[in-house]
Order: C-alpha cells, then sequence, then structure tokens
C-alpha cells in the first residue's frame, strides 16, 4: 500500500486592513414652505323645489266647429300711411255765427278779413255770402246790431275793395238799395245819402236802368229841412 503522504501546511494569509469611506456628510434641505391658499367654499345656489305644473281642466268639446278665421290683409311696410291734411276752419262761418248774435264788433273784423289780398276765388263767394246775410240782417227789426255802423262798414267794403273782390254792379245796386230804401223809411238821412252817392258816384243804375240822381237830390232836401 503506498505510504500517505503528509499535507503541508499552507500559512495563511493575513488580511490587509481595507480603509473604511467616510459616510457622506447629508446635508439637511431647508423646505421653503408654500403659502397655503385659503379655500373658499363655493356656494352651492339651492335649486328650487319643482313646481307641479298646473292641472289642466279637460276641454269641452263643442259639437259645432269655430268659424275659419277671417283672413287679415297684411300691411306692407314699404308703402306709409296717407297723412291727413288737417281740415281749414271757414272763418265765415264764425263770422255769420256772431253776426246772428249781434256782435257789435263782426263787421269791423270782418272787413279787416275781407280786404287781405291773399282771398281765394272761393273765399270771394263766402265773402258775397255774408254781405248779402249782413244786409239782410240789418233791415231785421230784431236785429239789436248797430244798423248805421254796420252799413257805413259795407259802404266801406264796396267803395274800396268791389272792383279787386269782383262783386258786380246788380249787386251792388241791390244791397245798397236796399240800405238807402231803409234808412230813407226810417229817417236817417246820413246812411242813407251815403248809399246813394256810392251808386250814382259809380253810375250803377237801378233794376229800370235809371240813375240815383233824382233820389239822391230829394235826400239832400229832407236833410236840409231836418236840419233846420
Amino acid at each position: 500500500m503506498p505510504k500517505a503522504t503528509p499535507k503541508k501546511s499552507v500559512p495563511a494569509k493575513a488580511e490587509k486592513p481595507v480603509p473604511k469611506k467616510a459616510d457622506p456628510v447629508v446635508v439637511p434641505k431647508v423646505s421653503v414652505k408654500k403659502p397655503v391658499s385659503a379655500v373658499v367654499p363655493k356656494t352651492v345656489a339651492k335649486k328650487p323645489d319643482p313646481v307641479p305644473p298646473p292641472k289642466l281642466a279637460a276641454k269641452r268639446i263643442d259639437p259645432t266647429p269655430p268659424p275659419p278665421p277671417k283672413p287679415t290683409a297684411k300691411k306692407s311696410d314699404s308703402v306709409p300711411p296717407p297723412k291727413v291734411a288737417a281740415k281749414r276752419i271757414d272763418p265765415v262761418v264764425e263770422f255769420l255765427r256772431r253776426l246772428a248774435k249781434d256782435d257789435p264788433k263782426v263787421m269791423t273784423e270782418f272787413v279787416i278779413w275781407a280786404v287781405e289780398p291773399i282771398r281765394s276765388p272761393k273765399e270771394v263767394e263766402r265773402i258775397h255770402e255774408f254781405v248779402e246775410e249782413a244786409e239782410h240782417r240789418i233791415r231785421n227789426s230784431r236785429s239789436k246790431l248797430d244798423r248805421v255802423a254796420a252799413a257805413r262798414a259795407l259802404l266801406g267794403l264796396f267803395r274800396d275793395h268791389s272792383r279787386r273782390l269782383g262783386i258786380n254792379e246788380r249787386f251792388l245796386a241791390t244791397i245798397c238799395g236796399a240800405l238807402c230804401t231803409y234808412f230813407q223809411n226810417r229817417k236817417i238821412w246820413d246812411p242813407a245819402i251815403e248809399s246813394c252817392e256810392f251808386l250814382v258816384g259809380r253810375a250803377i243804375p237801378d233794376e229800370d236802368g235809371v240813375g240815383f240822381h233824382k233820389k239822391l237830390d230829394w235826400l239832400y232836401r229832407q236833410r236840409a229841412r231836418r236840419a233846420i
């Protein structure tokens, strides 16, 4: 048998000391606190309690159906409505009303209006109408109008504006002849003579074509007798 060889003892190696690494210095971090914003609680609007819809009453069904609606004409926006002209008031109507009430100023104001140069042909016809009515009013026994003043106002209108207003001679002879006879019968000589003088001065004859010269001469003598 082979001999056992003794094992050599291996000297143990000495372990080199390993220097320890220094632990790293930990610098503490300074934490900056952020300002915390105050949280405002939101106000939540309360929803109104639901209101139940009103109950509709059952409609009563009529046996007869309603009539069909009438067609309405649609207004056109492009066409403007026509303008309504203001109604013009006839001043002669007011003069006649005042004449019927024996207004003492109506004759003077009428003459002032009538002699304006802007009178239209229709207004001239209305002037004729008022003159004729004034002559009737002067001869009316119930009138309280100042007859002499009214007659002289008409004579002044005839003397100065009869040609411009187109008052014809027949109309003048009728009005002035009636005034002359009226005042002559009441022995009011001045307005009678003035009426007759106007007709003689304009060479206006009466209905028979005879002038008023003889009548004017007779009126002069009558007035002279009354003055004695």
